[in-house]
């Protein structure tokens, strides 16, 4: 609005032809596939799904509810405080069943799940709750399995619930990719949705807002995917989804130390379950670094989750859960700069306001004087390549401390100990630096 370029656009060769006015061009496939490919948290129209066409009964492989599909889908409302509450679901069990047993399905073959799946599609279309779920909310949940390979999806909108095998014709709110044996195990109640998440077994992706309203119908899900298994047959389920074996790690492992210290951050409340991140440059490979997983509370984080990038942000076992979206932050830094081994980003909330608030960072404690150069970043979109690459250029050759406005504390450093060692150190000058600015102001000093 007061002419400058903002520095975070989700699609920024749209501002040139932008008008008020003039009727909007809309992007190409290609591009909204480019843009939904990025890893940047943002808004935009182009998630605002459009009311979908009633699907011909002739499609095959599609399942539709038997009323009209309205042109105007309706807003999807409310906010549910947990993400965790999405994965997590505790159905009733059968006396003769255990809720700690190791539970595993094998498929003898595609056409069993298929049967499943397209019986549990039509169920869903006519099931009063799903209904019901719709009049509120427009969304898409779109599956994708792997042996067997099968995509299918699930639709909501306007009362209205429908779903067809395949790619959804428009961008999925939620996007879940497992193994076939996985998502049967978790729709029949044998497997913990949480616990498949965190262990690396399903991996999502898309619109939090929506994943978090979405757990309102996962006992619906399991529910009518339970009916149909006993109406069809399941198919043949041997034991082939247990546990992940947990990998026992020596003492001496980055990963260890890294556990550690994000443990102690998280006491301090540096860290939350959700916010702040870290990592530390691998030992025997220097072009590798070990950095903390995505959207897994930092509280119940195990050692051998740790995921290992390559300088370029790019996952190097994809076994293991997303890496932090903040991946980019540090994979920056560490191109930048090779005498750094560790980075750490915090969401310390002193620090925070001291740079919201344009405070100068001053040494005003002894302990600041290990701190050196504070450098400022202005606000960028958490995620981005362009907040990696800024704030490496304001750390510049020899700084360990940057602010980010509006976003929280980034330590690099020598060792992990001591970038959590800056990290606290910030923290405890700023909180002064802020409580002195209010004396200040009051009068009192």
């Amino acid at each position: 609005m007061n002419g400058q370029v903002p520095a975070h656009l989700l699609n920024p060769t749209t501002l040139a032809k932008f008008s008020w006015t003039d009727t909007r061009v809309a992007p190409s496939a290609e591009t909204v596939q480019s843009l939904q490919a990025q890893s940047q948290l943002g808004v935009s129209d182009l998630m605002a799904r459009p009311a979908e066409p009633a699907l011909s009964p002739q499609t095959p492989d599609v399942v539709t509810p038997t009323p009209s599909i309205s042109a105007t889908p309706r807003p999807a409302t409310g906010w549910l405080t947990r993400l965790r509450g999405f994965f997590r679901v505790s159905p009733k069990l059968a006396p003769s069943e255990s809720p700690t047993a190791p539970v595993s399905h094998q498929f003898n073959n595609a056409n069993a799940m298929h049967a499943v799946v397209t019986g549990f599609l039509a169920r869903a279309s006519q099931d009063r709750a799903l209904q019901a779920y719709a009049e509120t909310t427009t969304a898409i949940q779109h599956y994708v399995l792997s042996e067997p390979d099968l995509r299918f999806y699930l639709s909501f909108a306007d009362g209205q619930v429908w779903g067809a095998l395949g790619d959804p014709p428009h961008a999925a709110d939620l996007t879940l990719k497992m193994k076939a044996e996985v998502l049967d195990a978790m729709l029949s109640g044998a497997l913990d949705g949480m616990r498949a998440a965190m262990s690396g077994k399903m991996k999502f992706a898309g619109d939090t807002r929506k994943a978090m309203g979405m757990q309102k119908i996962q006992r619906d899900l399991i529910r009518l995917y339970s009916a149909v298994r006993a109406e069809v047959g399941a198919p043949n389920l041997q034991a082939a989804v247990a546990p992940a074996v947990r990998q026992t790690l020596s003492a001496a492992d980055e990963r260890q130390e890294m556990l550690s210290i994000l443990q102690s951050l998280y006491a301090q409340r540096l860290v939350t379950a959700n916010g702040g991140n870290l990592s530390v440059r691998q030992s025997a490979q220097r072009e590798q670094v070990w950095i903390t997983p995505s959207a897994m509370p930092k509280g119940e984080l195990r050692a051998e989750w740790m995921v290992p990038l390559d300088l370029q942000g790019r996952s190097l076992d994809e076994s293991l859960p997303t890496p932090s979206s903040e991946r980019f932050l540090h994979t920056a830094i560490y191109r930048a700069r090779p005498d750094v081994q560790a980075v750490i980003h915090s969401h310390a909330r002193w620090a925070t306001i001291l740079a919201i608030a344009e405070i100068p960072f001053e040494p005003v404690l002894t302990e600041a004087e290990l701190i050196g150069r504070v450098a400022v970043v202005p606000y960028l979109a958490p995620g981005t390549p362009e907040l990696g690459q800024a704030v490496a250029e304001a750390l510049g050759a020899d700084g360990q401390v940057a602010l980010l406005k509006n976003h929280g504390l980034v330590t690099a450093a020598p060792s992990l100990q001591q970038a959590a060692i800056l990290t606290e150190s910030v923290e405890r000058v700023s909180e002064v630096l802020v409580r002195l600015q209010q004396l200040r102001g009051n009068g009192a000093c």
